[in-house]
């Protein structure tokens, strides 16, 4: 069937296959961590609700040649457990990263997905620095016995062996017990809570050997932007503050060539609002990441 003009305008008229784009969409449509973490049900289908919305968006993407999107897990899966499924999980992301993509968006589903993530990184041996920027009300480095959305990146802390430096932004103190704001093994943790977000967050020592992963937890934002999460932020980060964050990672990325991926994790689809706010937020910040 001959397609209309409005979608040849559209962004979906981007999504390809897998040799003709030069940008990956990583899905990871399972909220079995976020259910294990106590909070709502319905993050896995936010997956597809974001992509739906990113499609509907005109196309001024010059750069971006295609898209590929491909799943990488399942609540299916994950009910097993979620330690069982973390080796398939990583070798499908490592595996999709081996073509060299300009460009990777990874869009949970909980924060635990954030971990088979970044174990695909390290596995992977091409990077000897990695730089994680978690935008988040919550550290997520509980100590919990099991994995789930809140210990993501206290269990890659435990195996990493690269040169990991994480900056938490946006966190609050009341939101995290003093465990959970005990001190990382391996990881280089710099925490910058909510009412210190005049700090500049500075990219030191970044070259093309670097990848930087830029974690945006959707209730790290403010709930005047987004309020479809289990837990609702009463002082969030704002959307300039998200954008002045892209930016200076895309201008690291220009004048180093590093690579880079941003994850977005923890939106809720059934509790948003009728006009899909949630939704339309994080697909603003996808179009600023690629533009």
């Amino acid at each position: 069937m001959k397609k209309d003009q409005r979608y040849l305008d559209s962004l979906a008229s981007k999504f390809t296959e897998k040799a003709h784009a030069n940008t990956l969409f990583i899905l990871s449509p399972s909220d079995v961590g976020v259910v294990k973490n106590r909070g709502r049900n319905g993050t896995r289908f936010a997956p597809q609700v974001i992509i739906n919305n990113f499609k509907k968006m005109n196309d001024h993407l010059e750069n971006i040649s295609g898209i590929h999107s491909l799943s990488n897990t399942s609540n299916e899966l994950e009910r097993d457990g979620l330690e069982k499924s973390h080796e398939e999980k990583y070798k499908r992301i490592q595996n999709s990263m081996e073509k060299n993509y300009r460009n990777i968006v990874h869009i949970g589903g909980g924060h635990d997905h954030a971990y088979p993530l970044l174990t695909a990184v390290e596995k992977s041996k091409k990077f000897k620095k990695l730089i994680i920027i978690n935008i988040d009300a919550h550290c997520d480095t509980r100590v919990d016995q099991n994995l789930h959305s809140g210990t993501p990146f206290r269990n890659f802390d435990k195996e990493t062996k690269l040169d990991v430096h994480m900056i938490q932004y946006g966190i609050h103190k009341y939101a995290n017990s003093p465990k959970t704001l005990s001190n990382l093994e391996n990881i280089n943790q710099l925490i910058i809570y909510q009412d210190s977000l005049d700090k500049e967050i500075e990219l030191e020592d970044v070259d093309k050997d670097t990848f930087i992963y830029l974690s945006l937890d959707a209730d790290g934002l403010d709930n005047s932007i987004m309020s479809a999460v289990s837990a609702v932020n009463p002082a969030g980060v704002q959307l300039k503050e998200v954008e002045l964050i892209i930016s200076k990672i895309k201008t690291k990325i220009k004048e180093t060539e590093c690579k880079a991926c941003f994850g977005i994790y923890e939106y809720n689809p059934i509790y948003d609002d009728l006009s899909n706010k949630g939704a339309k937020v994080i697909s603003h910040l996808i179009y600023n990441w690629l533009s």
